[in-house]
């Protein structure tokens, strides 16, 4: 007999536990974590998902993938809403400010850089071709 599947909220929740018990580092499935806390756009709560990531100089650079769906992530469109963000990877903790890449070459370029953590991302944009672009966000610090 197989497990049911874990709720996503659930799964966040036991992946952010075990972030923190870690000292702010974790992989998952060889991809190396990040927390991102922000505000509900509707419901003004606070959120934290764990995203794949990497990280260009001093910036974290996530990509709202959502395995290539239709649609955009919850966390993307909260982000759209209020860009005011938590950051936490490699023990650090820090105030940010959500931008989505639009510029074609810098988008580009870290297209590239967040392949190498999250090996998926090219078969994603494929998938979501013609529904949307995914988007490329950088976490500035504030």
């Amino acid at each position: 007999m197989t497990n049911p599947p874990v709720h996503i909220h659930e799964r966040n929740r036991q992946i952010t536990e075990e972030f923190r018990a870690n000292g702010g580092r974790l992989t998952q499935e060889g991809m190396p974590i990040m927390l991102l806390t922000h505000k509900g756009r509707k419901s003004g709560r606070e959120y934290t998902n764990p995203l794949a990531f990497a990280v260009d100089q001093d910036e974290v650079i996530i990509a709202g993938t959502m395995g290539g769906s239709p649609k955009h992530p919850e966390w993307f469109l909260n982000l759209e809403a209020d860009p005011a963000v938590t950051v936490e990877y490699d023990g650090q903790t820090y105030q940010g400010r959500a931008e989505v890449v639009t510029e074609p070459a810098d988008r580009a370029h870290l297209v590239e850089l967040v392949t190498q953590s999250l090996p998926a991302l090219p078969r994603y944009e494929e998938k979501a071709a013609g529904h949307r672009v995914i988007p490329i966000v950088r976490l500035r610090r504030v």
